[in-house]
């Protein structure tokens, strides 16, 4: 939170976090890196809204596309993302390495 500033949200009902977006740029590019929303909280807006306020900060820093990831099996966040208007991309692969402390 602390390295991009006013660019992740929370939401609160009743004083508790119910739903909450990790979101951050590069300088170049906007990247989600984490979404929720408590399961007796979900179907009324809220990641919806979460996802409006951090591409409302990213665009006003400039910043014109974002990236996230997602598990390949997770097919109900898939549907959210398609429906939030992101797409899959097929001329990428994501790579990464364990790093040992």
């Amino acid at each position: 939170m602390s390295r991009n500033p006013e660019q992740s949200f929370v939401c609160k009902s009743g004083g508790k976090i119910v739903g909450t977006i990790l979101c951050g740029n590069d300088g170049r590019r906007a990247y989600i890196h984490h979404t929720a929303v408590a399961a007796e909280h979900r179907r009324q807006g809220i990641a919806a809204e979460l996802v409006r306020l951090a591409m409302n900060a990213q665009r006003k820093r400039g910043i014109t596309k974002c990236h996230l990831f997602i598990f390949n099996e997770n097919e109900t966040g898939k549907a959210f993302w398609r429906k939030m208007g992101f797409e899959t991309r097929q001329d990428i692969e994501i790579m990464s390495k364990v790093l040992s402390i």
